[in-house]
């Protein structure tokens, strides 16, 4: 059961009997669409005469959001600049504004929202984009698309969903993850559960006389 509430936000998805309209919005067979992969893989340092000296794990990957919400109540020249926005898909944050798309006017239809990571180093800092947040706004609704590369380091989102089974034993994964998806856009929030498949897999190798299993995650989710 979709986990709904409505402060002007008629439905994320909200009950089945919305899908046929949504689906006008987003594609007939696509109404809803969330994937996600992350592998770990093993990063070695060596010497001045390619020995290795050292290896850690480290995690990469990507994921993808595409939903499309019907609220008539929506109107593009309800938003400005300063309309905050808040999205949580798992351990996935993002806490801004529209005007965070530096082309974002009020009024505007859509705003590309760049996902970045600063880093500094010296007399001077680096700005990294590592994905973006795609809000399309209509007087029927939304269209959000939210896609990120994923690492536990900088210059990456953190894992939506993907880190809570890439430790898992090798296999298939059926999970229920509940208020998994949050969206606010204004006074315009909604909240679902989401349905999670997941197939694990493990790749055992060594280094420097140290085990290590190098887990492989590839999952998709559903409203629930």
């Amino acid at each position: 059961m979709l986990g709904c509430h409505h402060t002007g936000f008629k439905s994320l998805l909200g009950c089945a009997a919305l899908f046929a309209v949504i689906s006008t919005e987003v594609g007939a067979d696509s109404p809803f669409k969330f994937s996600e992969r992350l592998s770990t893989q093993l990063v070695c340092d060596t010497d001045d005469n390619n020995v290795v000296t050292s290896c850690q794990p480290s995690q990469t990957g990507h994921f993808k959001l595409e939903v499309a919400v019907l609220d008539s109540e929506t109107d593009p020249s309800q938003f400005t600049p300063a309309t905050p926005v808040n999205i949580v898909i798992g351990d996935f944050t993002f806490t801004g504004t529209l005007g965070d798309d530096p082309k974002y006017v009020a009024g505007d239809k859509s705003a590309r929202i760049p996902l970045t990571d600063q880093t500094c180093d010296g007399p001077g800092c680096a700005t990294f984009t590592h994905g973006f947040i795609l809000l399309k706004i209509t007087k029927t609704g939304f269209k959000i698309v939210v896609s990120t590369r994923t690492t536990a380091d900088v210059h990456a989102s953190p894992s939506a969903l993907a880190s809570n089974y890439i430790d898992d034993e090798a296999g298939t994964i059926s999970d229920f993850v509940p208020s998994a998806i949050s969206i606010q856009v204004g006074d315009h929030s909604a909240t679902t559960n989401l349905a999670v498949s997941a197939t694990v897999k493990q790749l055992a190798t060594s280094a420097l006389g140290i085990e290590y299993s190098l887990g492989r995650v590839k999952l998709s989710a559903f409203p629930e």
